[in-house]
């Protein structure tokens, strides 16, 4: 593994005297690296949650392997999950859409079990589902939208992903991948147990204003099951798992009637996309941090609070405690006894008296 890279030439930084051919070939260079670098780092997250993945692959030949993965479970499982989280969102979406504050509202409101009514037909979830470049509340380039003269599938950049379901066109990564929708999504997919999560984000660090639900009478009746993230031991929120929430989000708002049937918009290139985003950066660049801090800012609003149901901190603080103010106590003691010994000790000696007859 050290020498992955052997053989592969330098890439020079005189970016001005490469020739366009030149230009072409260094970048299908690196994009070919970033494939491989993607689909290791696939494979490695693979041998961690499959049982046995790894003997499988050092065991069996291609054929069975193949066959493995697009018969067997792997690949029925990920479909029926999958199947599961459309389901799932499509009801949840209107749920959290449906009971935001008047005015903010879906006009008519969107069905629970049916995505009919939303793309860009309806102004709300068309509205999300612009990229920041275009005005959507410009009436022409609503219109054009929704005549399909101006393509919406060039770009990622969904108001749907940004907090407050907007974005600056000339800084497109602020507050980028904030918006509480993509949280909810997120909490949906993976900390659900069955049940529609009505309260969405944990804390009012994200645009809450778009968090509302229904009352507490309506909400979905809580399942004893494991969530996902238990299922996983899933901890943080990952770049992976945020793609995933992306897409899915992106599908819900879309009045497609099935996900194979929807052609109108590059969902695996998205995924890809928002993975490379937070994983292809330098490592100590300013980009790096600023992604680091975009992570825990996910993680804190999807978890809540720090697990601390295996935190060991407050055992070592309760036994180092309660040593030290032991071995005040015996210190004090003793002090008292070397202080009462020696008083005896430094006391005059008194004769006995003598009684007279």
């Amino acid at each position: 593994m050290d020498s992955e890279d052997e053989g592969e030439p330098e890439e020079s930084g005189d970016e001005d005297n490469l020739t366009p051919q030149e230009q072409a070939d260094k970048e299908k260079r690196l994009q070919d690296k970033r494939i491989m670098t993607r689909n290791l780092a696939s494979f490695k997250i693979l041998c961690n949650l499959i049982p046995g993945f790894m003997d499988r692959v050092d065991t069996q030949g291609l054929p069975e392997l193949m066959d493995f993965c697009s018969k067997a479970s792997l690949h029925s499982g990920a479909r029926a999950a999958r199947s599961d989280d459309i389901n799932n969102l499509k009801e949840a979406l209107a749920h959290w859409l449906n009971f935001r504050p008047l005015g903010q509202c879906p006009n008519p409101i969107l069905k629970h079990d049916d995505r009919t009514g939303r793309g860009f037909s309806s102004d709300l979830t068309g509205k999300l589902l612009t990229p920041i470049e275009l005005d959507w509340q410009n009436p022409s380039v609503r219109s054009s939208i929704r005549a399909k003269t101006v393509v919406t599938s060039n770009s990622y950049f969904l108001r749907a992903f940004y907090s407050n379901e907007d974005g600056d066109p000339t800084n497109v990564e602020e507050n980028f991948l904030k918006s509480t929708l993509l949280l909810q999504t997120w909490r949906q997919i993976f900390m659900s147990n069955g049940s529609i999560d009505i309260d969405g984000a944990h804390n009012g660090e994200s645009d809450d204003s778009t968090a509302v639900g229904p009352p507490a009478t309506k909400k979905a009746r809580k399942s004893t099951r494991k969530t996902v993230a238990q299922l996983l031991d899933l901890k943080e929120a990952t770049p992976r798992s945020i793609a995933y929430a992306c897409v899915m989000l992106r599908f819900a708002l879309s009045d497609a009637k099935a996900w194979n049937s929807d052609r109108s918009f590059n969902y695996e290139g998205l995924y890809l996309t928002i993975i490379d985003y937070l994983e292809d950066v330098m490592p100590g660049s300013v980009e790096e941090k600023q992604i680091q801090e975009l992570l825990k800012w996910w993680t804190k609003n999807v978890f809540g609070e720090e697990d601390a149901s295996k935190n060991m901190q407050p055992v070592f603080h309760f036994k180092n405690v309660v040593a030290a103010q032991r071995a005040a106590k015996l210190a004090e003691c003793e002090a008292a006894e070397a202080d009462a010994a020696a008083a005896i000790v430094a006391a005059p000696l008194t004769p006995p008296s003598t009684a007279t007859a």
